[in-house]
């Protein structure tokens, strides 16, 4: 008797979801697509069913949240726009569940405030564009 490695639906013979199994059974990997490109979640999982990444695609590029676990506990979180980083990015202290690093992007680049969780409190840089700045130096553009 066989093992199934992977299954796909077609719609008007396009794939629409690909699903690949462990040797176990149990799904390793599940992507979703629209005209044959990637289009929705793609979800990840480790041999025990346990999350290890949940990505929002858009036509073949990241669009939406980027999640990454560890024992399936949320690790890290990132939002995307047309395959860049924009918005905060995440790291979680997987024990807790805690925030303990966050970083604001805007095209791939660094802007707004970055925080690092430094005992109880947060030690705050601020990034213009990229380049390292004061609080008051970033706060001070117009268009920021």
């Amino acid at each position: 008797q066989g093992v199934l490695v992977a299954r796909e639906r077609y719609v008007d013979r396009e794939p629409i979801v690909r699903e690949i199994f462990y040797p176990n059974g149990l799904v390793s990997e599940v992507i979703s697509y629209r005209a044959s490109k990637k289009d929705g979640l793609r979800k990840c999982f480790d041999d025990a069913g346990r999350p290890l990444l949940i990505e929002s695609w858009k036509n073949d590029s990241l669009d939406g949240l980027k999640t990454d676990f560890k024992e399936g506990a949320k690790a890290h979180q990132v939002s995307y726009k047309n395959g860049k980083k924009n918005g905060v990015e995440m790291l979680f202290d997987t024990d807790s569940g805690t925030v303990v690093e966050e970083i604001s992007w805007s095209d791939d680049v660094k802007h707004g405030p970055s925080k690092v969780k430094t005992g109880a409190e947060f030690l705050t840089t601020w990034y213009l564009k990229g380049v390292k700045v004061t609080q008051e130096q970033f706060l001070a553009q117009p268009q920021r």
